[in-house]
């Protein structure tokens, strides 16, 4: 079994019923492609091809 720590603070606030969830705007273009150039050399590496299609996510009208 894996947690991380946040899972196991998540746990404590629960039993402790102070569990408050925080949700944050991001963009999700941007996160993955960051996620897809550090993972690029060790995709390359081993013979993958990293594809991502934003192409049926529509633009935040606050970021555009």
């Amino acid at each position: 079994m894996h947690f991380t720590i946040q899972d196991l603070l998540d746990y404590a606030q629960i039993k402790a019923d102070k569990f408050r969830k925080n949700f944050r705007r991001f963009n999700i273009r941007e996160t993955v492609e960051k996620v897809m150039s550090i993972q690029l050399k060790s995709a390359d590496d081993k013979g993958v091809r990293l594809h991502a299609d934003f192409s049926n996510i529509a633009e935040d009208e606050e970021e555009s």
